[in-house]
């Protein structure tokens, strides 16, 4: 039977600091959110979001554009009709479209979005709340989104295509699904996957278009809802913003004295926030926009804009304008009915300097809820974890700390030399005071000789251990599988690992156990040990 054990983020030195204060609720960072993570700050926030309508028909009509063709669920074309409606809104996740995936915590994104609407629209009958997956289509950072890790393999999409991601052709795409059905093996999950990759990552699609296909076909049946907001309708929609940031540099205005005090709090800056925070959209290109004096400068080609330029081209092109990190959290609220977004630590972090700015816009500022993080055992792993005798939790220190650990506490045969080190230093103590009255002179020689003396204890001793690891080796092997499986390349295995090695054993059903064992309101490390 599948089990879970929890772990505070602040037992794990893969978190950092700020992340652990915000899982525990660290008074210190209260000024800097609105609502409080949990059921009744997210009916809070509910009722406060009604004052903050948004273009229903709007995003229905884009909704619309963005599903033709495809094949939906009864509970996604439902929750697709439901945005229409007042008393619905919607639960954000979001990341740029890494290929297949990339790592596991973008599953455990989605499916903490799914999980908390499970857990809201079970709670009260009064709304509906709908998941959402926002897809990061203008992330212009190829090496981020273009590889995964499968069976310790690396697998790399080449591509020399620059520019917004979800804009990419799918060229050379061939070779990478060729490699994949390689690695994957010809198992029927295998098969299924493959063929879920190859009807995604096929035809004319662009690479976005194919990302969100591939989201749809695995998690579409759960109701949840993609959008690609690399879109002209809702750009023209979010206009009066992007001039206002352009034009005025608000984001700057009222983000950097919140980040001055969560540094006067103890903790670091998470963006850097430049005077302009968009881009310049084109075929093959995403550029800064700079201001030169009276002007406008894009930063790679030159290309200068007058401020009339730059305010005719916001009013007639504004799907040319992308947003940076510092802006298009403002973009996600100001066109959905949103009241939380579900993040990892890094992500929350940037969201909690942005309260003062959202506030200056008139755009509400959603709950900030933890994603779930997790670390999976298989049974494989789960025994061999059994056979050293360890705790769970020590493997959260570093390989060297858990081999001497193991060492001094776990073998019957462990030799000690202690007592016989303290022993030994006392009476070089007693040899230096005797020799000292005898002659003052002497007494640097007989220090010296006990630090030489001790040093060949320490040399001894170290050679005591590495014996008795050669030994143990097999259980210290063991344990370095071990580490590696929770661990890999020394990294959180979220950050790490992709959901296919696990979707191969499982099948499907793999995502519904994590369901069952994922808790969005319970902000804690989650060690799922999974039989079969």
């Amino acid at each position: 039977m599948n089990s879970t054990e929890y772990f505070p983020f602040d037992k794990v030195s893969a978190f950092s600091k700020l992340d652990a204060a915000y899982s525990r609720q660290d008074a210190v960072l209260r000024s800097f959110y609105q609502f409080d993570p949990n059921t009744d700050g997210l009916k809070k926030a509910t009722e406060a979001r009604k004052n903050y309508p948004v273009n229903r028909n709007l995003l229905n009509e884009v909704l619309t554009n963005q599903y033709q063709n495809l094949s939906v669920s009864p509970l996604l074309q439902s929750n697709l009709e439901a945005l229409l409606l007042e008393n619905s809104f919607t639960l954000i996740t979001a990341h740029q479209p890494c290929l297949f995936l990339g790592p596991l915590f973008t599953v455990y994104k989605i499916l903490s979005t799914i999980k908390l609407s499970h857990q809201l629209n079970a709670d009260q009958s009064d709304y509906r709340y709908v998941p959402v997956f926002i897809l990061g289509a203008e992330d212009h950072d190829v090496e981020e989104i273009n590889h995964l890790h499968l069976f310790g393999k690396k697998i790399v999409w080449e591509t020399e295509q620059a520019g917004a991601c979800g804009r990419f052709s799918l060229e050379g795409i061939d070779e990478v699904i060729a490699e994949l059905k390689e690695t994957l093996g010809g198992s029927v999950n295998a098969e299924t996957l493959l063929t879920r990759v190859q009807n995604a990552f096929s035809g004319y699609r662009t690479y976005g278009q194919a990302t969100r296909l591939f989201i749809h076909e695995l998690f579409g049946e759960y109701g949840l809802v993609i959008l690609d907001m690399d879109d002209s309708i809702l750009k023209n929609e979010f206009k009066a913003i992007i001039y206002d940031e352009i034009f005025n540099e608000t984001a700057q205005k009222y983000i950097v004295p919140i980040q001055e005090n969560i540094t006067k709090a103890g903790f670091k800056a998470a963006t850097f926030v430049r005077p302009i925070n968009f881009f310049y959209l084109g075929n093959g290109y995403r550029e800064r926009i700079e201001r030169e004096e009276e002007n406008f400068r894009l930063q790679q080609s030159g290309q200068l804009f007058t401020p009339e330029e730059m305010a005719k081209e916001i009013d007639s092109s504004p799907e040319k304008f992308s947003p940076n990190v510092n802006v298009r959290p403002v973009y996600q609220e100001f066109s959905l009915p949103n009241v939380a977004y579900i993040g990892g630590g890094g992500e929350l972090a940037y969201w909690l300097e942005r309260k003062a700015h959202f506030e200056a816009l008139n755009v509400f500022y959603p709950t900030l809820i933890r994603r779930d993080s997790v670390l999976l055992l298989d049974a494989g792993t789960a025994v061999k974890l059994e056979k050293t005798t360890l705790s769970t939790d020590i493997y959260f220190s570093d390989i060297d700390v858990i081999i001497s650990y193991f060492l001094e506490n776990n073998l019957k045969d462990h030799i000690e030399i202690d007592q016989e080190k303290a022993a030994i230093d006392s009476l070089l103590d007693l040899i230096v005071t005797k020799g000292s009255k005898a002659d003052v002179t002497l007494k640097a020689a007989f220090e010296a000789e006990k630090i030489r003396i001790l040093k060949t204890l320490e040399q001894l001793e170290g050679r005591i251990k590495r014996a008795e690891k050669q030994n143990n080796e097999v259980r210290i092997n063991q344990i370095r599988q071990v580490k590696e499986k929770m661990f890999p390349d020394q990294q959180l295995q979220e950050r790490h690992e992709n959901f296919m090695s696990y979707y191969l054993k499982f099948g499907p059903g793999f995502f519904d156990t994590l369901l069952d064992h994922l808790d969005p309101l319970r902000s804690e490390l989650k060690i799922i040990r999974l039989e079969g």
